[in-house]
Formats: structure tokens, sequence, C-alpha cells
């Protein structure tokens, strides 16, 4: 579908409530369309699995359509942050444009799979819905989380070539990731089976470059772009970026794989230009060169 075409679809669609984290989607029906407006198929929530900035995800069972009697995943857009009602509502709106644009034009085995769009109810609102498929494994930070401790480092090599791979397909279709952490690698069976998800602040790279933000103006809003300290400083700081900085974040993400900690450094442009440096400390000396 092109870019036109997904543009003129998604704004065809119904308004929508911004919602808030306190909301319980459990056991709602979600009636789910192709992303040129067919009716696909239906899907009732089971359960919360995730709830980030601006989204539950919702594990759900496909109850007819191509899909049914199997799981996926839900991700209901929703925000219970102190946006003003209408920046809130900007956000939303963007964030959905941005992932569903992507996710339509990559289409890659590292990359996690767009099923379609869909609405679901609560309480009289509707809230907008990313249908997506369902990864068995969950994410590699919760997995580091359970195991309490870190991964060798031929484990984490085996999650992170997936995630280059699936930033390679992004760059060469000219999209910036901008949120890579293992918190966004979904696992499933087998070794590699590694997804990359959560792309609703991805852009493409002409935009990263002229320094748009998330809210589509030159004032970058602060926690609207990328998590901090797996984020390239040049994006904390509200600068032209690219892929570049979606490799940063992979090799912070590595760090994370392989001492199981959330990364913290001096992120000042001093500091950052030190990290690599065996003095800094923050890569490991038992890694292999």
């Amino acid at each position: 579908m092109s870019l036109t075409g997904m543009s003129s679809f998604l704004s065809r669609q119904m308004s929508v409530s911004i919602g808030g984290p306190d909301e319980d989607f459990t056991g709602s029906e979600i009636e789910y369309s192709s992303t040129e407006g067919e009716f696909v198929g239906t899907a009732v929530c089971i359960e919360q699995v995730a709830f980030a900035r601006f989204s539950h995800v919702y594990k759900v069972y496909f109850t007819s359509g191509p899909m049914e009697g199997e799981l996926g995943a839900a991700k209901i857009l929703t925000t219970g942050y102190s946006h003003t009602h209408d920046k809130a509502r900007v956000l939303l709106e963007q964030l959905y444009q941005r992932e569903v644009r992507a996710l339509s034009m990559l289409n890659h085995p590292n990359v996690i799979s767009l099923l379609g769009l869909g609405e679901v109810e609560v309480l009289g609102s509707r809230r907008r819905v990313i249908m997506l498929e369902w990864m068995h494994g969950g994410d590699a930070r919760t997995l580091l989380d359970q195991a309490m401790r870190p991964m060798y480092p031929q484990a984490a090599d085996s999650l992170i070539l997936p995630l280059a791979l699936a930033l390679e397909a992004a760059h060469k279709a000219g999209f910036v990731h901008r949120d890579v952490k293992a918190g966004n690698a979904l696992l499933d069976h087998g070794v590699g089976n590694v997804r990359l998800a959560d792309w609703g602040i991805s852009v493409p790279v002409e935009e990263a470059a002229s320094r748009m933000s998330t809210g589509g103006t030159r004032e970058r809003m602060p926690g609207s772009v990328g998590t901090e300290f797996w984020c390239a400083p040049e994006i904390e700081r509200g600068l032209p970026h690219g892929f570049a900085s979606d490799v940063f974040s992979l090799a912070i993400t590595y760090i994370e794989l392989v001492t199981g900690s959330d990364p913290k450094y001096d992120n000042s442009i001093q500091g950052v230009r030190t990290l690599a440096l065996p003095s800094s400390g923050f890569i490991p000396d038992y890694l292999p060169e």
C-alpha cells in the first residue's frame, strides 16, 4: 500500500478517546480489518501483558477470521500521562499512524508482523487497536529479570544479530526506529527467533534529520522519543539524528544483555565519547574483542 493510500485510510478512521492506565479490557471483543479497511475477523482480550507510556498490550484469542483459534497481541493506544487532552490526542494519533505505516512497509522475519487494525470499546468509549502476531517468549528484558543473571555473550549475540537485521531492513526502507532496547525485542520458540517491536516513534530518516519531534514540531516533548540511556545523545537533546542513532541503541542493548542491568552512564557529550574506553568501566572486560 502506498504512503498516500495509507495516509488516506488512517485519516478516515473514527475519532477515539485517549483513555488511561487503569482501564481494563479483559474480555473485550475487538473487530479488526486489514489496512485497506476490509473486515478480517474478531478477537477477545484474554489478559494484559504490558503497559507502556501510550498503550496497553493484551494477549488475545482470535474467535473468527483466518487466525481463528490462535493467539495474537492487541496494542491498545491510550495514555494516562499529564499532557493536555488535545496534546495527548495528537500524540496518540501520531504514534498510531507511524507504527502502522512502518509495519505496513516492513515485511521482514525480524520485524513484528502487523495482522490488522481495529477498535475496542470500554465504558462507551473507543480505543484504536493495532493487531500483532503473538510471541510466546515475551520480551528480552523480562527474560533477563526472571533469570536474575546476565546473558552469556554467545546468547546475547543470537539476540542482537536478528535485531541488527531488522534495523538493516528498516534503514533500507528509510525508517529510524529510535527506541531499540531489550524490552522491545520479542522472543519466540527457537534460537534467533526474535522480532523488533514498538515502532510508534519510528520516523522517516528525512524527518529525523530535520529534528522533528513526535508531536510534529521542532519543540521536543520530554519523554516522547526514545528511552533515556538507550537512545543516542543526539535524540536525547532533540538534535538531528539518523540511522547511526539506532546503531548506538543496539550497542547499548548488547551491554544491557551481557550485564543484566539497566545501562547507566554519564550521558553528557563528553561522557558518551569515553564510553568505549577501558577506563570508563562501562564495557565488561570479559567480553571478547
